[in-house]
């Protein structure tokens, strides 16, 4: 048989399985030492480890502790010293289907502490497949096609890791001017959610 993804299942009792491990290894030598991808993590459901058990994020770079890195960077996020510029303002923040439940928890709680009306869409990767999850990997025609059935209400924000180095061109050669035109609205590119909080770009999940 081909490959096949790991079910919620699968990611809990690999979870279940690693932490006995992570508790001995921080009892003998003071550092978690094995640390689950975020992927387990979000497709098993459950809430991303406290910073403290990441030992400094020493595989970051890679995507392990993204997650927390970001969540905690939302919580202390200079955009609260801004509320105000917030309310009222409309628009969706895309991402991949992975993210897409943390990203609405997060949403609900910038919308309700602003006055903010910006919601959360998930594209489903056409492209490459639906068993490709991750915001980074989306392309433009399946940005536009999701979202061309749905009423925007104002600007639309993509994630950053969509585009190349340069932050110019989806995977699939689209510019952010070219999804705008074919949108008619504002389209952003985002580092974080929607420029709400600063730091560099979380959203490859």
């Amino acid at each position: 048989g081909g490959l096949r993804p790991y079910t919620p299942a699968e990611a809990e009792a690999l979870l279940d399985r690693v932490a006995p491990w992570q508790a001995e290894f921080r009892r003998r030598f003071g550092l978690t030492f094995v640390y689950p991808a975020d992927e387990w993590f979000l497709l098993a459901g459950r809430e991303v480890p406290p910073a403290e058990e990441y030992d400094g994020f020493p595989q970051i770079e890679t995507g392990v502790g993204m997650v927390r890195d970001f969540l905690d960077e939302f919580a202390n996020g200079e955009w609260r010293t801004a509320k105000s510029e917030w309310r009222g303002r409309q628009g969706v923040v895309v991402c991949g289907t992975l993210i897409a439940p943390l990203m609405r928890r997060v949403m609900e709680e910038f919308n309700e502490l602003t006055g903010a009306r910006l919601r959360v869409t998930a594209v489903e990767n056409a492209f490459f497949g639906p068993t490709v999850t991750v915001s980074g990997l989306l392309t433009g025609q399946d940005v536009v096609a999701t979202l061309r059935r749905q009423d925007l209400g104002g600007a639309v924000y993509l994630p950053c890791t969509m585009f190349d180095a340069t932050g110019e061109r989806t995977l699939d050669d689209m510019t952010r001017e070219e999804i705008q035109d074919l949108l008619g609205v504002p389209v952003l590119t985002i580092e974080t959610i929607g420029e709400i909080t600063p730091g560099r770009c979380p959203l490859v999940f």
